[in-house]
């Protein structure tokens, strides 16, 4: 039920008319900063225990399947870089929708992606901000 929430009110917060931020918000900046750097313990910290982190190859991955997987170094990311963004405030919960390109590699096989991302922040019981939903989808 939970998830079936969450995806609600992302449909319903991508039909607000907002305009594209120039710089994204310091928490989408350290999983950027972390993923890059492949720090687990970073990751660990901003992801939620529940978070659905769903890729563009259809994979849908809890918190420790991500991170195993990254820990392995079957997954490896060179370069994360937004093209734009928008940024939905909703007091508690933050929404960031944009385009990224994403460069590296998986199980060696090199990628260069342009994506359709989807990250769904909410504050946790310390104040910060916790990747609850990640979702992205290729783009041609």
């Amino acid at each position: 039920m939970k998830k079936l929430s969450i995806f609600a009110l992302v449909l319903c917060l991508l039909t607000l008319p907002l305009a594209a931020q120039k710089k994204a918000p310091a928490h989408e900046q350290t999983w950027i900063a972390a993923v890059q750097a492949n720090d687990l313990a970073a990751l660990e910290k901003i992801m939620s225990p529940d978070i659905v982190y769903a890729h563009s190859t259809g994979i849908v991955e809890t918190r420790a399947q991500y991170l195993a997987k990254l820990k392995s170094g079957d997954q490896k990311y060179a370069s994360i870089e937004y093209i734009n963004f928008k940024t939905f405030d909703l007091g508690g919960a933050q929404v960031v929708s944009g385009v990224i390109r994403m460069t590296g590699a998986t199980k060696g096989v090199p990628f260069d992606n342009k994506l359709q991302v989807l990250h769904v922040w909410s504050k946790a019981k310390d104040g910060s901000m916790q990747l609850v939903a990640h979702q992205t989808t290729r783009l041609p």
